[in-house]
């Protein structure tokens, strides 16, 4: 472990006391304190660091966990569609009815004096004709 050695003169920061230590002759809070400097990281200045917001910090895995929680798949869920398949059915055939009442109204159906027969498919025409 390399060991950092600060200049006494006056930075604007105070320098850390692990710069003072002998390494030669270390005490026990001493060796403490640069065990603790080597797991939880060098700060420099007066204030050290005890660490305990780092243990307190979710690691980034656990982070993204939360912040993205995703349930259990389920097809139902973004396919609704699939469950419901006979009630959108019925819900089709009762849309395609309404719009097929909408477009006889004013549409006679069958043979007409002087004219010809008109079917439905017919109608289809002549409305997209008049809406064109």
């Amino acid at each position: 472990m390399p060991h950092i050695k600060l200049p006494n003169y006056r930075l604007g920061i105070s320098p850390s006391v692990r710069s003072s230590y002998k390494m030669d002759n270390l005490n026990p809070s001493q060796k403490l304190d640069l065990v603790a400097a080597r797991i939880f990281g060098i700060s420099f200045g007066g204030n050290l660091r005890n660490g305990m917001k780092a243990i307190k910090r979710l690691d980034s895995g656990q982070n993204r966990a939360r912040q993205y929680s995703v349930p259990v798949w389920n097809p139902a869920q973004w396919f609704p569609f699939m469950t419901q398949w006979k009630k959108l059915e019925f819900n089709r055939k009762l849309v395609d009815g309404r719009k097929m009442r909408i477009m006889m109204r004013g549409v006679k159906i069958g043979r007409q004096k002087g004219g010809e027969k008109i079917s439905i498919l017919n109608i289809y025409e002549r409305k997209k004709a008049s809406m064109e």
